[in-house]
């Protein structure tokens, strides 16, 4: 009897101890299964920042293009309307005056006898508009020998193309020549300005320059020389403008004709160099450095 005591009791013993396992069992089961859920939902929660952020970055990505597209599309529009602008101000800007004076230097730069020529009279030698549209001018040229030469302008670039009319056809041919208007014209900066001579006349305390000069185009292309009185410019005398065209330096022969004589002037932007004669070959010899003029101050 004792002895089954004892063995029941044992028994309860194990039975307890064995619950005891099942639970501790049970909890780390249920502890694991709750970091497994912790650790899942962690991994949402990055997932979802992650998307989030990627969404975010996109969205900033299509944002920032959007803006560049509409800054390009801004500024091609404004240089459109900078291009039809200057296209606009270059067509008006070729007048009928500076259309012939172009030509005209075009022709006397390639023949040195031709001005001559044209002051003698000796020849029917002439230039004139034949036609004029808002994007072309024609000038007509009729040499000594007879020929006529037409010269057609782009007034949106200043481009020209030459023709001759054929005598007995009485065709256009092209003669393959083409040159820029804007290289047989007075430059702006030339014209805009007030230039005085190196020369210098002194009197009593007073020291100025020889001559103030200034340069203009239209209808009578020419240089006046004069003073100023009382700030008002007073011409003492004039020269002629007869021609213009841009050397291979980039810079521009003005070549002059007044009852004295020919001469040049070289210009070269903040200063114009004299020369008395119109043949480039004797510039060196042929300068004059006090009759050659500065800008002069306002």
């Amino acid at each position: 009897m004792i002895a089954m005591k004892k063995i029941f009791v044992l028994f309860l013993c194990l039975t307890v101890l064995l619950a005891a396992a099942c639970g501790n069992a049970k909890k780390a089961d249920n502890a694991a299964d709750t970091a497994v859920l912790n650790e899942t939902a962690k991994n949402e929660e990055m997932t979802t920042v992650e998307d989030t952020a990627e969404e975010k970055m996109a969205e900033e990505k299509m944002a920032e293009e959007k803006t560049t597209e509409e800054g390009t599309a801004e500024e091609d529009a404004a240089e459109k309307e900078t291009t039809e602008k200057n296209t606009t101000e270059e067509s008006v800007a070729v007048s009928d005056e500076a259309a012939l004076f172009s030509i005209q230097s075009y022709c006397f730069a390639n023949n040195s006898d031709l001005y001559d020529m044209v002051s003698e009279e000796t020849y029917p030698i002439y230039w004139e508009i034949s036609s004029n549209t808002d994007t072309e001018t024609v000038v007509s040229y009729r040499s000594y020998t007879g020929s006529k030469t037409l010269f057609y302008i782009s007034k949106p670039s200043g481009d020209v193309y030459v023709a001759e009319i054929n005598p007995i056809t009485s065709e256009e041919e092209k003669t393959g020549e083409e040159f820029n208007i804007y290289d047989f014209m007075i430059p702006e900066e030339m014209l805009s300005a007030t230039w005085q001579t190196n020369s210098i006349v002194t009197e009593g305390e007073n020291a100025d320059p020889e001559y103030y000069v200034k340069f203009h185009t239209g209808e009578k292309a020419e240089a006046e020389y004069g003073a100023f009185n009382n700030d008002e410019f007073t011409p003492d005398h004039s020269a002629k403008i007869v021609s213009a065209h841009k050397n291979d330096s980039g810079n521009y022969v003005i070549n002059m004709a007044s009852e004295e004589g020919k001469y040049s002037y070289l210009w070269c932007g903040d200063y114009i160099e004299y020369y008395e004669t119109w043949d480039k070959s004797e510039f060196a010899d042929m300068y004059r450095g006090g009759a050659s003029l500065t800008k002069a101050l306002e």
